[in-house]
């Protein structure tokens, strides 16, 4: 299980196949982010706030716009399970 703090208000927890995100202020679900078919293994947090990254062992990795909770891009191609995220900003 990966958990993120994403802005003082918000954590993201992945779990299983999928990302719940959490209003810690009121202590409820307000999101789920579903379309990994693997085992979530990673969860990153980009610099924007607002974007999430998931690797999972369906061999794919995920961008997600946490806020509008959609998946904007998914990279397949991985022969394993994609283990590890990491972002390098400039």
């Amino acid at each position: 299980m990966t958990m993120i703090l994403i802005n003082g208000r918000h954590l993201a927890v992945g779990s299983e196949t999928k990302i719940h995100i959490y209003d810690i202020n009121r202590s409820e679900l307000v999101k789920v982010l579903a379309g990994h078919d693997g085992l979530l293994r990673d969860l990153l947090l980009c610099s924007d706030y607002n974007t999430l990254i998931s690797s999972s062992d369906d061999k794919s990795v995920r961008i997600w716009n946490y806020e509008k909770g959609v998946s904007w891009n998914v990279l397949n191609g991985h022969t394993h399970s994609a283990n590890r995220t990491i972002v390098f900003n400039k």
